[in-house]
């Protein structure tokens, strides 16, 4: 018998099944992320949830944010859109740490991200009041920045960036797939 579940419901415990599709760990125990209905795979021993309703942002999703805020400690940022589709971005108020910028020491996060810079990052924790970034891995970061003089767009070259229009230089934590 398949067993209907709702977001946040308990399905198993992380000892006994595997965390599968639609369904995320949190303190050794797994939980549905969507409305849908339980299904067990007893030889691969994971759980899944079978929905066809959208499911809201979790952690690990990848999503595209625009700084709106950044002060030396931490950054604010409003999130765009996600890379997953049927996704439903239920809080738009995400905040980027500087301890989860990048894998080396960052002593102010003014210096990495401006204002209006397009960002790839991946949910690190969802609360009711704000959504906690993280862009420390090499594909994410900065993926169209904007000059913080004239608001040109800017170009890679090598580490930084130069503005296309008064050819000013600037520092960020760009992501690889940058869009030139």
């Amino acid at each position: 018998m398949e067993e209907r579940v709702i977001p946040g419901d308990f399905l198993a415990l992380e000892e006994v099944y595997l965390p599968g599709y639609s369904t995320y760990e949190k303190e050794g125990k797994i939980y549905s992320k969507v409305l849908g209905k339980k299904q067990t795979n007893k030889d691969l021993r994971t759980v899944n949830v079978l929905g066809r309703y959208r499911r809201l942002l979790g952690v690990g999703d990848l999503v595209y944010a625009v700084v709106t805020r950044v002060r030396e400690n931490l950054a604010f940022l409003s999130i765009a859109s996600t890379l997953r589709q049927n996704t439903v971005i239920n809080n738009k108020a995400g905040i980027l740490l500087v301890k989860d910028l990048s894998n080396f020491y960052v002593d102010d996060l003014r210096n990495y991200l401006k204002i209006g810079d397009v960002v790839k990052a991946r949910v690190k924790e969802v609360s009711a009041f704000s959504i906690k970034l993280e862009t420390n891995r090499k594909d994410l970061g900065v993926v169209k920045g904007f000059c913080s003089r004239c608001r040109g767009e800017m170009e890679r070259k090598g580490i930084a960036l130069q503005c296309k229009i008064c050819k000013n230089m600037e520092k960020r934590k760009v992501s690889f797939d940058y869009f030139d």
